[in-house]
């Protein structure tokens, strides 16, 4: 089986058409405003759909609400605030090694074309993102000031629905908060990785969730 990328499910920034940071001539702060990137987006913006995923996708009106919240699509021009957010928590595990313009543009060129990329939404604010993909949990995060309110897990908890023949997920070995979040919610370590299957060369662990019978 073919080792999956930290960053995505069987894939990573490189091969999808986004440059090698080697590559990038000056590296952007990942504090920058989130509108500043939309622009240089627009070129790379699939179609109307992407703005408006119920579209592409009709079955989206029937995704989860809540009295204080939705589950909804990710949409286009929401990509470089997710991107931000996204950026900021994983430098608390592992380097950053892509600006949030790539990672932006990686969302939007490869992500929301299929789908599989989902936010939990209270009162007009992004608060966590999710991408699901062919029983793979590729991304799941949430803002910095919106951890231990349960959304993760119920984030994670829609995911299990998307799939429910079972999920498989990397994580790092030195992230021990999302090792034992993922224990908690029925995950089994299964495969552990020397660094060599991801961007990063950091040591992973593979995870996997199976339904009770």
């Amino acid at each position: 089986m073919r080792r999956k990328s930290s960053v995505a499910s069987g894939e990573d920034l490189r091969t999808c058409g986004v440059r090698p940071i080697a590559e990038v001539r000056s590296s952007r702060t990942f504090g920058r405003e989130p509108g500043e990137v939309v622009e240089a987006l627009q070129a790379v913006k699939a179609t109307t759909e992407a703005d408006d995923p119920t579209l592409a996708h009709p079955w989206s009106l029937a995704l989860p609400r809540y009295d204080e919240a939705v589950i909804r699509l990710l949409t286009a021009s929401e990509a470089p605030e997710v991107a931000v957010f996204y950026a900021e928590i994983r430098r608390d595990t592992v380097p950053a090694i892509h600006t949030v313009d790539e990672i932006a543009e990686w969302i939007v060129t490869r992500l929301l074309p299929r789908g599989s990329s989902f936010v939990w939404e209270e009162e007009g604010t992004l608060l966590a993102w999710l991408d699901v993909h062919d029983g793979w949990v590729n991304q799941l995060f949430c803002r910095r000031d919106a951890t231990g309110r349960g959304l993760g897990r119920r984030l994670l908890d829609f995911a299990k629905d998307l799939s429910p023949h079972g999920l498989q997920l990397y994580t790092f070995q030195v992230n021990d908060g999302a090792r034992r979040f993922y224990a908690r919610e029925g995950f089994i370590e299964v495969e552990w990785g020397d660094g060599s299957g991801n961007e990063e060369s950091e040591p992973d662990v593979r995870m996997t969730w199976s339904p009770a019978p």
